[in-house]
């Protein structure tokens, strides 16, 4: 990868392949890539949050990354404090 292009290097042949949206990748600037040998995948991560996973069947997308997310997760601090409940034989009286 080089500049948010991805490139592929044939050692047996020393070919070059370039790989963009016409040769199958579902979007452009590419941003992370990373490989699962267990898997034997290709996960191509792109500036937009679009993924694709590239295998030797073919470059299969993940479309809902690309959709941004409705609802908001709530951090800790966002959440209101609860006021703890006493009942009256828990209070304390200075004495």
């Amino acid at each position: 990868m080089a500049d948010g292009t991805l490139y592929s290097y044939g050692k047996s042949d020393d070919n070059i392949r370039v790989y963009s949206r016409q040769t199958g990748l579902s979007d452009s600037d590419v941003r992370l890539i990373r490989y699962s040998a267990s898997a034997r995948t290709l996960v191509i991560a792109y500036a937009s949050g679009n993924i694709d996973l590239m295998t030797s069947d073919g470059i299969y997308n993940l479309p809902s990354s690309k959709t941004p997310r409705t609802s908001r997760i709530r951090r800790q601090r966002d959440r209101p404090q609860r006021r703890p409940r006493l009942s009256p034989g828990q209070l304390r009286h200075p004495g």
